[in-house]
């Protein structure tokens, strides 16, 4: 069976113990010298920024790296006005509500100061047809400083897009006057859900593993297998909020690796037959998604609450992998039987406390109008095969919330 190789560029570490916590982006790039897929000078140049991790590439034009001497890229010429681009040379499955630009040179005077900045999105490759969005830089400092971030929204989100990031530079005095040191391309925002959590376990983080490792406590770079390798961890155990996460050798001949050498970011290592479940540790908690970030799991299972059911994730892809509970379902264990070869640095998990924002619920009463029920991704399920749970029930124009035993 052929390895398939994923690298994961993600470094979020987090929990956030609030009812919606803050998205991570869902493709980042930055412009340091590792990822600047050519040596160039001149500000009328064009080259690649690569993300070693999933391969996607960027096409940059008219900046400049200083044949990769810098950790960031800079444009502004001496020779005249210039337009600097950052373009996607794929499209972005998820609808984009942002993006966020790091910059970290900025000078002052009218002459080396960048005149606008801008976001287009189009359906197109080529760039065709594409709405502009303009950033605001009225904050931005006059002197060159620490890394300041602009955020830039897109008010007409969509899906299957693709994003170029337009600097418009005056004819400068100083050349590489501005510098944009990343792009971060974020979801549109989740709506707020009562006791909704989200959680990231993060496998870049070695002092995450080594916390959660049931051996000797230690885990070693490099390239082991060996049944007795330091980055065995079969046992392992992981806590995101109230959702125990746990790995398993099972059936397979070659147990889950934490895995990190030279030219491998840290990332982890699951192979056929391994498992991973999740296991919700409190009552009235249950699971919405689980979100392999650019992970590889092909031929998945889970298993419900009342019945095992199978589902597939997917052919193997270098793509984000996702997992979703049923509509009308209550997913407390959930348990992932890998195929084929899997390699993550993260995994984002999703679940519900139903015991949370309940003193609010207000008492249904039978009306004239008919009775419709949503859950609470907000898909109608019809009312004869409720499952225990929260629900919201629209009767005309007033809409209530119910807790279903």
């Amino acid at each position: 069976m052929p390895r398939l190789s994923l690298l994961l560029l993600l470094t979020i570490i987090s929990f956030a113990s609030t009812r919606a916590s803050a998205q991570d982006p869902v493709v980042v790039i930055a412009t340091k010298i590792a990822n600047q897929g050519s040596y160039v000078t001149g500000y009328d140049k064009e080259f690649k920024l690569i993300d070693r991790t999933s391969g996607r590439t960027w096409t940059a034009k008219n900046f400049n790296n200083n044949n990769s001497a810098w950790d960031n890229i800079r444009c502004g010429a001496k020779t005249g006005a210039t337009t600097a681009t950052i373009t996607t040379d794929f499209a972005i499955t998820d609808p984009i509500g942002s993006v966020d630009v790091e910059v970290s040179r900025y000078k002052t005077g009218s002459t080396n100061r960048m005149t606008s900045m801008s976001l287009l999105v189009s359906p197109n490759a080529d760039m065709s047809n594409a709405t502009s969005y303009p950033a605001d830089i009225s904050g931005l400092p006059t002197s060159t400083g620490t890394a300041v971030t602009i955020s830039i929204p897109v008010a007409a989100p969509a899906g299957n897009m693709y994003y170029r990031l337009s600097v418009e530079m005056p004819k400068v005095s100083s050349e590489g006057v501005f510098s944009v040191n990343s792009l971060k391309y974020f979801p549109v925002p989740e709506e707020e859900v009562e006791g909704k959590h989200c959680g990231t376990l993060d496998f870049t983080d070695k002092e995450c593993i080594v916390a959660a490792y049931s051996n000797d406590g230690t885990i070693a770079s490099g390239s082991e297998y060996a049944e007795s390798g330091t980055n065995n961890l079969d046992g392992a155990v992981f806590e995101v909020g109230d959702v125990c996460v746990s790995l398993s050798k099972a059936d397979g001949s070659i147990t889950p690796r934490w895995w990190e050498s030279n030219t491998i970011s840290p990332e982890l290592r699951l192979n056929p037959d391994n498992t991973m479940t999740f296991t919700t540790v409190k009552d009235g908690c249950r699971l919405l998604e689980v979100k392999f970030l650019q992970g590889n799991a092909n031929a998945t299972y889970y298993n419900n609450l009342d019945a095992s059911v199978s589902t597939n994730l997917g052919a193997s892809a270098l793509i984000d992998k996702t997992w979703n509970a049923p509509d009308d379902g209550i997913v407390n264990r959930l348990t992932l039987v890998f195929s084929d070869y899997c390699r993550c640095g993260s995994i984002r998990i999703t679940y519900i406390d139903e015991n949370e924002g309940l003193a609010g619920i207000e008492t249904i009463t039978v009306g004239e109008e008919p009775a419709e029920y949503y859950n609470l991704q907000g898909v109608k399920v019809t009312s004869h095969r409720l499952t225990p749970g929260l629900y919201i029930i629209r009767r005309g124009s007033r809409t209530t919330k119910a807790l279903v035993h």
